[in-house]
């Protein structure tokens, strides 16, 4: 939770680097424990992200 949450604040404040890197981990992490609501929420996170910077094809993927 901490991850996706300081995923969301970094993307939040146009730091994409760091949301970037700790989205993918955040996602990574989660689908390594469970596919429930943490991996939707770190998923959606890091897919707001992916589509900021301009990647929709990713961010799309990544929701799917």
């Amino acid at each position: 939770m901490n991850l996706f949450n300081r995923a969301l604040s970094a993307s939040m404040a146009g730091d994409f680097d760091t949301a970037l890197r700790t989205g993918a981990e955040s996602v990574a992490l989660a689908l390594s424990i469970d596919n429930g609501v943490i991996t939707a929420f770190a998923g959606a996170i890091h897919a707001q992200t992916l589509l900021a910077i301009g990647d929709a094809d990713a961010a799309r993927e990544l929701l799917l």
